[in-house]
Protein backbone atom coordinates (compact mmCIF):
# COMPACT_ATOMS: atom_id res chain seq x y z
CA UNK A 1 0.00 0.00 0.00
CA UNK A 2 1.32 3.38 -1.00
CA UNK A 3 1.76 5.98 1.67
CA UNK A 4 1.57 9.71 1.07
CA UNK A 5 3.08 12.48 3.09
CA UNK A 6 0.53 14.57 4.96
CA UNK A 7 0.91 17.56 2.60
CA UNK A 8 0.34 15.41 -0.50
CA UNK A 9 -2.72 13.80 1.06
CA UNK A 10 -4.19 17.22 1.90
CA UNK A 11 -3.53 18.42 -1.65
CA UNK A 12 -5.30 15.35 -3.05
CA UNK A 13 -8.39 16.03 -0.90
CA UNK A 14 -8.35 19.67 -1.99
CA UNK A 15 -8.30 18.70 -5.68
CA UNK A 16 -11.18 16.24 -5.18
CA UNK A 17 -13.52 18.91 -3.79
CA UNK A 18 -12.87 21.06 -6.89
CA UNK A 19 -13.96 18.35 -9.32
CA UNK A 20 -16.89 19.44 -11.50
CA UNK A 21 -16.48 23.17 -10.86
CA UNK A 22 -16.92 25.34 -13.98
CA UNK A 23 -15.64 28.82 -13.05
CA UNK A 24 -16.61 30.51 -16.34
CA UNK A 25 -20.19 29.21 -16.26
CA UNK A 26 -20.65 30.08 -12.58
CA UNK A 27 -19.23 33.58 -13.02
CA UNK A 28 -21.47 34.23 -16.04
CA UNK A 29 -24.58 33.12 -14.17
CA UNK A 30 -23.73 35.20 -11.11
CA UNK A 31 -23.11 38.35 -13.19
CA UNK A 32 -26.30 37.81 -15.19
CA UNK A 33 -28.53 37.46 -12.10
CA UNK A 34 -26.75 40.15 -10.07
CA UNK A 35 -26.79 43.12 -12.39
CA UNK A 36 -29.36 45.90 -12.80
CA UNK A 37 -32.14 45.05 -15.26
CA UNK A 38 -35.80 45.75 -15.89
CA UNK A 39 -36.89 42.29 -14.64
CA UNK A 40 -34.93 42.90 -11.43
CA UNK A 41 -36.65 46.26 -10.82
CA UNK A 42 -40.09 44.84 -11.57
CA UNK A 43 -39.61 41.79 -9.32
CA UNK A 44 -38.28 44.02 -6.54
CA UNK A 45 -41.35 46.25 -6.76
CA UNK A 46 -43.71 43.24 -6.82
CA UNK A 47 -41.94 41.42 -3.99
CA UNK A 48 -41.93 44.51 -1.76
CA UNK A 49 -45.60 45.23 -2.50
CA UNK A 50 -46.52 41.66 -1.51
CA UNK A 51 -44.32 41.82 1.60
CA UNK A 52 -45.78 45.17 2.70
CA UNK A 53 -49.36 44.00 2.29
CA UNK A 54 -48.55 40.78 4.14
CA UNK A 55 -47.01 42.76 7.00
CA UNK A 56 -50.04 45.09 7.23
CA UNK A 57 -52.41 42.11 7.15
CA UNK A 58 -50.20 40.21 9.62
CA UNK A 59 -50.26 37.25 7.20
CA UNK A 60 -47.29 34.91 7.43
CA UNK A 61 -48.28 33.07 4.25
CA UNK A 62 -48.26 36.27 2.16
CA UNK A 63 -44.90 37.32 3.62
CA UNK A 64 -43.37 33.95 2.74
CA UNK A 65 -44.66 34.43 -0.81
CA UNK A 66 -42.70 37.69 -1.02
CA UNK A 67 -39.58 35.92 0.29
CA UNK A 68 -39.78 33.30 -2.49
CA UNK A 69 -39.41 35.95 -5.19
CA UNK A 70 -36.05 36.97 -3.66
CA UNK A 71 -34.79 39.47 -6.31
CA UNK A 72 -32.13 40.93 -4.00
CA UNK A 73 -30.23 37.65 -3.65
CA UNK A 74 -28.64 38.10 -7.10
CA UNK A 75 -26.88 41.44 -6.42
CA UNK A 76 -25.84 40.32 -2.93
CA UNK A 77 -24.24 37.13 -4.32
CA UNK A 78 -22.51 39.20 -7.02
CA UNK A 79 -21.21 41.51 -4.28
CA UNK A 80 -19.80 38.48 -2.48
CA UNK A 81 -18.04 37.34 -5.66
CA UNK A 82 -16.65 40.84 -6.16
CA UNK A 83 -15.08 40.61 -2.70
CA UNK A 84 -13.50 37.24 -3.50
CA UNK A 85 -12.13 38.59 -6.81
CA UNK A 86 -11.20 42.02 -5.39
CA UNK A 87 -12.95 43.41 -8.46
CA UNK A 88 -14.06 47.04 -8.07
CA UNK A 89 -16.03 47.05 -11.33
CA UNK A 90 -17.98 43.98 -10.29
CA UNK A 91 -18.64 45.54 -6.89
CA UNK A 92 -19.90 48.70 -8.59
CA UNK A 93 -22.36 46.71 -10.74
CA UNK A 94 -23.73 44.85 -7.73
CA UNK A 95 -23.79 48.03 -5.64
CA UNK A 96 -25.79 49.88 -8.30
CA UNK A 97 -28.34 47.07 -8.49
CA UNK A 98 -28.62 46.93 -4.70
CA UNK A 99 -29.02 50.71 -4.42
CA UNK A 100 -31.75 50.84 -7.05
CA UNK A 101 -33.45 47.78 -5.57
CA UNK A 102 -33.42 49.24 -2.05
CA UNK A 103 -34.77 52.61 -3.24
CA UNK A 104 -37.53 50.95 -5.29
CA UNK A 105 -38.49 48.75 -2.33
CA UNK A 106 -38.55 51.64 0.14
CA UNK A 107 -40.61 53.82 -2.20
CA UNK A 108 -43.07 50.97 -2.86
CA UNK A 109 -43.50 50.18 0.82
CA UNK A 110 -43.85 53.83 1.88
CA UNK A 111 -46.45 54.58 -0.82
CA UNK A 112 -48.56 51.53 0.11
CA UNK A 113 -48.46 52.43 3.83
CA UNK A 114 -49.38 56.05 3.08
CA UNK A 115 -52.29 55.08 0.83
CA UNK A 116 -53.64 52.40 3.16
CA UNK A 117 -55.86 53.28 6.14
CA UNK A 118 -53.73 53.70 9.26
CA UNK A 119 -52.73 50.30 10.60
CA UNK A 120 -50.65 50.12 13.79
CA UNK A 121 -47.52 48.00 13.81
CA UNK A 122 -48.59 44.35 13.57
CA UNK A 123 -46.73 41.49 15.30
CA UNK A 124 -45.13 40.59 11.95
CA UNK A 125 -43.77 44.15 11.66
CA UNK A 126 -42.53 44.28 15.24
CA UNK A 127 -40.84 40.87 14.84
CA UNK A 128 -38.42 42.49 12.39
CA UNK A 129 -37.43 45.45 14.54
CA UNK A 130 -35.33 43.71 17.21
CA UNK A 131 -32.57 41.70 15.48
CA UNK A 132 -30.14 39.83 17.69
CA UNK A 133 -26.98 37.76 17.43
CA UNK A 134 -28.95 34.72 16.31
CA UNK A 135 -30.11 36.63 13.21
CA UNK A 136 -26.46 37.27 12.32
CA UNK A 137 -25.61 33.58 12.67
CA UNK A 138 -28.62 32.60 10.55
CA UNK A 139 -27.47 34.99 7.83
CA UNK A 140 -23.88 33.66 7.94
CA UNK A 141 -24.92 30.02 7.56
CA UNK A 142 -27.53 30.97 4.95
CA UNK A 143 -24.85 32.74 2.96
CA UNK A 144 -22.62 29.66 3.11
CA UNK A 145 -25.52 27.54 1.87
CA UNK A 146 -26.29 30.05 -0.92
CA UNK A 147 -22.68 30.10 -2.11
CA UNK A 148 -22.46 26.31 -2.10
CA UNK A 149 -25.79 25.96 -3.94
CA UNK A 150 -24.77 28.40 -6.68
CA UNK A 151 -21.37 26.83 -7.23
CA UNK A 152 -22.64 23.25 -7.09
CA UNK A 153 -25.81 23.96 -9.07
CA UNK A 154 -28.24 23.26 -6.23
CA UNK A 155 -30.77 25.91 -7.29
CA UNK A 156 -33.52 24.87 -4.88
CA UNK A 157 -31.34 25.66 -1.88
CA UNK A 158 -31.27 29.36 -2.77
CA UNK A 159 -35.04 29.52 -2.26
CA UNK A 160 -34.62 28.17 1.24
CA UNK A 161 -31.89 30.71 1.89
CA UNK A 162 -34.19 33.53 0.78
CA UNK A 163 -36.84 32.35 3.25
CA UNK A 164 -34.34 31.88 6.09
CA UNK A 165 -32.79 35.33 5.79
CA UNK A 166 -35.96 37.19 4.73
CA UNK A 167 -34.38 40.10 2.88
CA UNK A 168 -37.52 41.78 1.54
CA UNK A 169 -39.75 41.88 4.68
CA UNK A 170 -37.20 43.86 6.76
CA UNK A 171 -36.81 46.30 3.87
CA UNK A 172 -40.60 46.69 3.70
CA UNK A 173 -40.62 47.36 7.45
CA UNK A 174 -38.00 50.09 6.92
CA UNK A 175 -40.43 51.67 4.45
CA UNK A 176 -43.21 51.37 7.03
CA UNK A 177 -41.00 53.16 9.56
CA UNK A 178 -40.33 55.96 7.06
CA UNK A 179 -44.01 56.34 6.14
CA UNK A 180 -45.19 56.42 9.77
CA UNK A 181 -42.25 58.46 11.07
CA UNK A 182 -41.38 55.75 13.59
CA UNK A 183 -37.63 56.00 14.23
CA UNK A 184 -37.46 52.84 16.39
CA UNK A 185 -39.02 50.64 13.69
CA UNK A 186 -36.83 52.24 11.01
CA UNK A 187 -33.64 51.69 13.02
CA UNK A 188 -34.37 48.08 14.03
CA UNK A 189 -35.46 46.91 10.57
CA UNK A 190 -32.53 48.69 8.88
CA UNK A 191 -30.08 46.91 11.18
CA UNK A 192 -31.68 43.54 10.39
CA UNK A 193 -31.52 44.13 6.62
CA UNK A 194 -27.92 45.37 6.76
CA UNK A 195 -26.94 42.38 8.91
CA UNK A 196 -28.48 39.89 6.50
CA UNK A 197 -27.05 41.56 3.40
CA UNK A 198 -23.44 41.82 4.61
CA UNK A 199 -23.36 38.42 6.32
CA UNK A 200 -24.61 36.71 3.16
CA UNK A 201 -22.13 38.60 0.97
CA UNK A 202 -19.10 37.74 3.12
CA UNK A 203 -20.19 34.13 3.48
CA UNK A 204 -20.59 33.81 -0.30
CA UNK A 205 -17.12 35.35 -0.73
CA UNK A 206 -15.65 32.76 1.64
CA UNK A 207 -17.25 29.88 -0.28
CA UNK A 208 -16.07 31.33 -3.59
CA UNK A 209 -12.50 31.47 -2.26
CA UNK A 210 -12.82 27.96 -0.89
CA UNK A 211 -13.70 26.66 -4.35
CA UNK A 212 -10.93 28.63 -6.02
CA UNK A 213 -13.21 31.14 -7.74
CA UNK A 214 -11.54 34.21 -6.28
CA UNK A 215 -8.28 36.00 -6.70
CA UNK A 216 -6.21 34.35 -4.02
CA UNK A 217 -2.58 34.47 -5.11
CA UNK A 218 -1.02 35.04 -1.70
CA UNK A 219 -1.81 34.36 1.96
CA UNK A 220 -1.79 38.14 2.56
CA UNK A 221 -4.81 38.54 0.28
CA UNK A 222 -6.78 35.96 2.24
CA UNK A 223 -5.64 37.57 5.49
CA UNK A 224 -6.91 41.09 4.73
CA UNK A 225 -10.19 39.82 3.31
CA UNK A 226 -10.76 37.70 6.38
CA UNK A 227 -9.88 40.60 8.67
CA UNK A 228 -12.22 42.94 6.76
CA UNK A 229 -15.11 40.51 7.03
CA UNK A 230 -14.35 39.85 10.67
CA UNK A 231 -14.22 43.53 11.61
CA UNK A 232 -17.49 44.36 9.84
CA UNK A 233 -19.34 41.36 11.29
CA UNK A 234 -17.91 42.12 14.73
CA UNK A 235 -19.21 45.70 14.53
CA UNK A 236 -22.61 44.38 13.51
CA UNK A 237 -22.62 41.86 16.34
CA UNK A 238 -22.28 44.54 19.06
CA UNK A 239 -25.83 45.95 18.83
CA UNK A 240 -27.17 42.48 18.02
CA UNK A 241 -25.61 41.02 21.16
CA UNK A 242 -27.11 43.85 23.19
CA UNK A 243 -30.55 43.17 21.72
CA UNK A 244 -30.18 39.47 22.55
CA UNK A 245 -29.23 40.38 26.12
CA UNK A 246 -32.28 42.66 26.38
CA UNK A 247 -34.48 39.90 25.00
CA UNK A 248 -33.23 37.42 27.60
CA UNK A 249 -33.79 40.03 30.30
CA UNK A 250 -37.35 40.72 29.12
CA UNK A 251 -38.11 36.99 29.10
CA UNK A 252 -36.85 36.64 32.66
CA UNK A 253 -38.82 39.67 33.77
CA UNK A 254 -42.04 38.38 32.16
CA UNK A 255 -41.59 35.00 33.86
CA UNK A 256 -41.11 36.61 37.27
CA UNK A 257 -44.20 38.80 36.84
CA UNK A 258 -46.32 35.84 35.74
CA UNK A 259 -45.18 33.73 38.72
CA UNK A 260 -46.02 36.48 41.23
CA UNK A 261 -49.41 37.16 39.65
CA UNK A 262 -50.35 33.47 39.79
CA UNK A 263 -49.15 33.19 43.39
CA UNK A 264 -51.29 36.21 44.31
CA UNK A 265 -54.36 34.72 42.64
CA UNK A 266 -54.02 31.21 44.13
CA UNK A 267 -55.09 31.87 47.80
CA UNK A 268 -58.40 33.46 46.72
CA UNK A 269 -59.10 30.66 44.21
CA UNK A 270 -58.83 33.28 41.47
CA UNK A 271 -57.39 32.79 38.00
CA UNK A 272 -55.15 34.96 35.86
CA UNK A 273 -57.11 35.75 32.69
CA UNK A 274 -54.86 38.30 30.97
CA UNK A 275 -51.33 39.61 31.45
CA UNK A 276 -49.54 42.31 29.44
CA UNK A 277 -45.98 43.30 30.32
CA UNK A 278 -44.07 46.20 28.77
CA UNK A 279 -41.02 48.30 29.51
CA UNK A 280 -41.26 52.08 29.72
CA UNK A 281 -38.59 54.52 28.57
CA UNK A 282 -37.30 54.94 32.14
CA UNK A 283 -36.82 51.14 32.44
CA UNK A 284 -39.90 50.84 34.63
CA UNK A 285 -42.07 47.75 34.13
CA UNK A 286 -45.68 48.39 33.10
CA UNK A 287 -48.02 45.51 33.97
CA UNK A 288 -51.70 45.15 33.11
CA UNK A 289 -53.38 42.09 34.60
CA UNK A 290 -56.97 40.85 34.66
CA UNK A 291 -57.90 38.41 37.42
CA UNK A 292 -61.17 36.46 37.61
CA UNK A 293 -61.92 36.24 41.30
CA UNK A 294 -64.80 35.09 43.56
CA UNK A 295 -64.54 38.30 45.63
CA UNK A 296 -62.94 41.70 45.08
CA UNK A 297 -59.90 42.35 47.27
CA UNK A 298 -59.15 46.11 47.63
CA UNK A 299 -55.67 45.42 49.05
CA UNK A 300 -54.56 42.99 46.34
CA UNK A 301 -53.18 45.56 43.87
CA UNK A 302 -50.95 47.25 46.46
CA UNK A 303 -49.58 43.96 47.78
CA UNK A 304 -48.89 42.61 44.30
CA UNK A 305 -47.15 45.87 43.31
CA UNK A 306 -44.86 45.65 46.35
CA UNK A 307 -44.03 42.01 45.58
CA UNK A 308 -43.24 42.83 41.95
CA UNK A 309 -40.96 45.73 42.84
CA UNK A 310 -39.05 43.59 45.35
CA UNK A 311 -38.61 40.74 42.86
CA UNK A 312 -37.67 42.94 39.90
CA UNK A 313 -35.71 45.46 41.99
CA UNK A 314 -37.21 48.39 40.09
CA UNK A 315 -40.25 50.55 39.51
CA UNK A 316 -43.49 48.78 38.55
CA UNK A 317 -46.59 50.52 37.19
CA UNK A 318 -49.39 48.07 37.84
CA UNK A 319 -52.97 48.10 36.63
CA UNK A 320 -54.90 45.21 38.16
CA UNK A 321 -58.51 44.62 37.12
CA UNK A 322 -60.42 42.20 39.33
CA UNK A 323 -63.56 40.73 37.78
CA UNK A 324 -65.89 38.83 40.08
CA UNK A 325 -67.16 35.61 38.54
CA UNK A 326 -69.60 32.80 39.21
CA UNK A 327 -68.52 32.10 42.77
CA UNK A 328 -69.83 35.44 44.06
CA UNK A 329 -72.85 35.51 46.40
CA UNK A 330 -76.04 34.86 44.34
CA UNK A 331 -78.35 36.85 46.66
CA UNK A 332 -76.32 40.02 46.31
CA UNK A 333 -76.08 39.49 42.57
CA UNK A 334 -79.87 39.20 42.27
CA UNK A 335 -80.40 42.67 43.75
CA UNK A 336 -77.64 44.01 41.53
CA UNK A 337 -79.53 42.84 38.47
CA UNK A 338 -82.88 44.15 39.71
CA UNK A 339 -83.57 46.23 36.55
CA UNK A 340 -84.18 42.92 34.73
CA UNK A 341 -87.79 41.84 35.12
CA UNK A 342 -88.24 38.71 37.27
CA UNK A 343 -89.91 35.86 35.37
CA UNK A 344 -91.50 32.65 36.62
CA UNK A 345 -89.52 30.68 34.03
CA UNK A 346 -85.73 31.03 33.90
CA UNK A 347 -84.64 33.43 31.21
CA UNK A 348 -82.57 31.88 28.39
CA UNK A 349 -79.71 34.20 29.38
CA UNK A 350 -80.13 33.89 33.13
CA UNK A 351 -76.67 32.31 33.32
CA UNK A 352 -75.25 35.77 32.67
CA UNK A 353 -75.95 36.44 36.34
CA UNK A 354 -73.23 33.95 37.13
CA UNK A 355 -70.81 35.50 34.69
CA UNK A 356 -71.45 39.25 35.00
CA UNK A 357 -71.64 40.18 38.68
CA UNK A 358 -71.55 43.92 37.95
CA UNK A 359 -74.08 46.66 38.82
CA UNK A 360 -76.44 47.06 35.88
CA UNK A 361 -78.27 50.25 34.96
CA UNK A 362 -80.51 48.49 32.45
CA UNK A 363 -80.65 45.43 30.23
CA UNK A 364 -82.26 44.84 26.84
CA UNK A 365 -82.63 41.12 26.15
CA UNK A 366 -84.36 39.65 23.11
CA UNK A 367 -84.62 35.88 23.52
CA UNK A 368 -85.96 35.37 20.00
CA UNK A 369 -83.20 37.35 18.29
CA UNK A 370 -80.67 36.16 20.90
CA UNK A 371 -79.33 39.64 21.54
CA UNK A 372 -78.49 41.33 24.84
CA UNK A 373 -77.37 44.87 25.63
CA UNK A 374 -76.22 45.25 29.22
CA UNK A 375 -75.67 48.81 30.45
CA UNK A 376 -73.26 49.02 33.39
CA UNK A 377 -74.25 51.39 36.21
CA UNK A 378 -72.07 54.44 37.05
CA UNK A 379 -71.15 52.70 40.33
CA UNK A 380 -68.64 50.63 38.35
CA UNK A 381 -65.23 52.25 38.83
CA UNK A 382 -63.06 49.89 36.79
CA UNK A 383 -61.37 50.40 33.44
CA UNK A 384 -63.25 50.19 30.09
CA UNK A 385 -60.72 47.59 28.98
CA UNK A 386 -61.92 45.25 31.73
CA UNK A 387 -65.51 45.55 30.47
CA UNK A 388 -64.35 44.83 26.94
CA UNK A 389 -62.55 41.71 28.16
CA UNK A 390 -65.71 40.66 29.99
CA UNK A 391 -67.77 41.14 26.83
CA UNK A 392 -65.36 38.91 24.88
CA UNK A 393 -65.57 36.27 27.60
CA UNK A 394 -69.39 36.35 27.56
CA UNK A 395 -69.45 36.05 23.79
CA UNK A 396 -67.29 32.95 23.99
CA UNK A 397 -69.46 31.52 26.77
CA UNK A 398 -72.72 32.23 24.88
CA UNK A 399 -71.45 31.87 21.33
CA UNK A 400 -74.96 31.79 19.77
CA UNK A 401 -75.90 35.17 21.32
CA UNK A 402 -74.92 38.70 20.33
CA UNK A 403 -73.93 40.36 23.60
CA UNK A 404 -72.90 43.96 24.10
CA UNK A 405 -71.71 45.49 27.35
CA UNK A 406 -72.24 49.26 27.52
CA UNK A 407 -69.71 51.03 29.75
CA UNK A 408 -70.95 53.89 31.94
CA UNK A 409 -70.55 57.33 30.40
CA UNK A 410 -67.24 58.85 31.45
CA UNK A 411 -64.49 61.04 29.97
CA UNK A 412 -62.35 59.10 27.52
CA UNK A 413 -58.70 58.54 28.54
CA UNK A 414 -55.95 60.59 26.93
CA UNK A 415 -53.83 58.89 24.26
CA UNK A 416 -50.17 59.32 25.25
CA UNK A 417 -47.21 59.72 22.89
CA UNK A 418 -43.44 59.36 23.17
CA UNK A 419 -41.40 62.58 23.32
CA UNK A 420 -41.08 64.12 19.86
CA UNK A 421 -43.06 61.30 18.22
CA UNK A 422 -46.33 61.47 16.31
CA UNK A 423 -46.60 57.75 15.55
CA UNK A 424 -48.84 55.60 17.70
CA UNK A 425 -47.08 53.24 20.06
CA UNK A 426 -48.48 49.76 20.73
CA UNK A 427 -49.92 51.01 24.01
CA UNK A 428 -51.53 54.04 22.35
CA UNK A 429 -53.04 51.82 19.65
CA UNK A 430 -54.48 49.55 22.34
CA UNK A 431 -55.96 52.57 24.11
CA UNK A 432 -57.52 53.76 20.87
CA UNK A 433 -58.95 50.32 20.19
CA UNK A 434 -60.69 50.32 23.59
CA UNK A 435 -61.83 53.93 23.01
CA UNK A 436 -63.35 52.98 19.65
CA UNK A 437 -65.12 50.05 21.34
CA UNK A 438 -66.60 52.34 24.02
CA UNK A 439 -67.74 54.88 21.41
CA UNK A 440 -69.51 52.20 19.41
CA UNK A 441 -71.24 50.87 22.52
CA UNK A 442 -72.40 54.42 23.33
CA UNK A 443 -73.50 54.70 19.69
CA UNK A 444 -71.41 57.81 19.26
CA UNK A 445 -70.76 58.42 15.58
CA UNK A 446 -68.69 61.60 15.69
CA UNK A 447 -65.81 62.76 17.89
CA UNK A 448 -63.44 65.69 18.13
CA UNK A 449 -59.75 64.80 18.33
CA UNK A 450 -57.45 67.45 19.77
CA UNK A 451 -53.68 67.13 19.66
CA UNK A 452 -51.22 68.60 22.17
CA UNK A 453 -47.46 69.09 22.33
CA UNK A 454 -45.07 70.63 24.82
CA UNK A 455 -43.62 74.01 23.83
CA UNK A 456 -39.99 72.85 23.86
CA UNK A 457 -40.73 69.39 22.50
CA UNK A 458 -40.05 70.11 18.83
CA UNK A 459 -39.13 73.81 18.81
CA UNK A 460 -40.92 75.70 16.07
CA UNK A 461 -42.42 72.43 14.84
CA UNK A 462 -44.31 71.76 18.09
CA UNK A 463 -47.58 73.03 16.65
CA UNK A 464 -47.15 70.74 13.65
CA UNK A 465 -46.31 67.86 16.01
CA UNK A 466 -49.58 68.42 17.89
CA UNK A 467 -51.51 68.38 14.61
CA UNK A 468 -49.74 65.20 13.46
CA UNK A 469 -50.65 63.45 16.70
CA UNK A 470 -54.30 64.40 16.29
CA UNK A 471 -54.15 63.22 12.68
CA UNK A 472 -52.66 59.83 13.67
CA UNK A 473 -55.36 59.20 16.28
CA UNK A 474 -58.05 60.50 13.93
CA UNK A 475 -57.00 58.13 11.13
CA UNK A 476 -57.14 55.20 13.51
CA UNK A 477 -60.67 56.08 14.66
CA UNK A 478 -61.79 56.77 11.08
CA UNK A 479 -60.63 53.25 10.21
CA UNK A 480 -63.09 52.10 12.91
CA UNK A 481 -65.95 53.88 11.05
CA UNK A 482 -66.07 56.84 13.45
CA UNK A 483 -66.39 60.32 11.97
CA UNK A 484 -63.59 62.57 13.19
CA UNK A 485 -63.15 66.33 13.50
CA UNK A 486 -59.57 67.44 14.06
CA UNK A 487 -59.21 70.30 16.51
CA UNK A 488 -56.13 72.45 17.05
CA UNK A 489 -55.05 72.77 20.68
CA UNK A 490 -51.57 74.29 20.51
CA UNK A 491 -50.75 76.15 22.58
CA UNK A 492 -53.45 76.22 25.23
CA UNK A 493 -53.85 79.30 27.46
CA UNK A 494 -51.16 79.48 30.15
CA UNK A 495 -49.44 76.40 28.73
CA UNK A 496 -45.99 77.50 29.91
CA UNK A 497 -47.20 77.74 33.51
CA UNK A 498 -48.97 74.38 33.33
CA UNK A 499 -45.83 72.76 31.89
CA UNK A 500 -43.78 74.07 34.80
CA UNK A 501 -46.30 72.69 37.30
CA UNK A 502 -47.15 69.35 35.70
CA UNK A 503 -44.22 68.69 33.39
CA UNK A 504 -43.99 68.22 29.63
CA UNK A 505 -45.61 64.77 29.80
CA UNK A 506 -48.96 66.47 30.43
CA UNK A 507 -48.91 67.69 26.81
CA UNK A 508 -47.61 64.62 24.98
CA UNK A 509 -51.15 63.43 24.30
CA UNK A 510 -54.35 63.53 22.29
CA UNK A 511 -57.80 64.20 23.75
CA UNK A 512 -60.94 62.58 22.29
CA UNK A 513 -64.39 63.98 23.03
CA UNK A 514 -67.75 62.73 21.70
CA UNK A 515 -69.80 65.21 19.65
CA UNK A 516 -73.52 65.21 20.34
CA UNK A 517 -76.14 66.01 17.71
CA UNK A 518 -76.78 69.52 19.04
CA UNK A 519 -73.08 70.50 19.14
Amino acid sequence: MNTYPLAQRAQQIWRQHLVGIEPERIQAEVEKSGGLSYPFVFLTLAACAIATLGLLLNSTAVIIGAMLIAPLMGPIVLFGFSISHTDAAMAARSGLALLVGILVALATSAVIVKLAPFIPATPEILARTSPNLFDLLIAVFSGLAAGYAIIRGQGGVVTGVAIATALMPPLAVVGYGIATGNAAIFKGASLLFLTNMLAIAFSVAFIALWYGLGRLHAPKELLWKTLLAGVILALLSLPLARTLKDSVRETWRAKQVENIMRQAAAPAEASLDRLDIRSDEDDATRVHAVILTPAYDPKLEASVKDALEQRLNGTVRLRLDQIETAHARPAARETTLSPIAVQSVAHPLSAVRDWLPLPLLAAEIDADAKTARLAIAPAFNGQPGALRDMENMLRKRFDDWTIEIIPPLAPLPYINFTTGEAALSNEAAAQLETTAWALKRWRVRQVQVSGFAARAEAGKSSKRLAAMRADAAGKYLAHQDIEVRIGGKYPIPNQSRVEREKGNAAFRKVMIAPITENQ
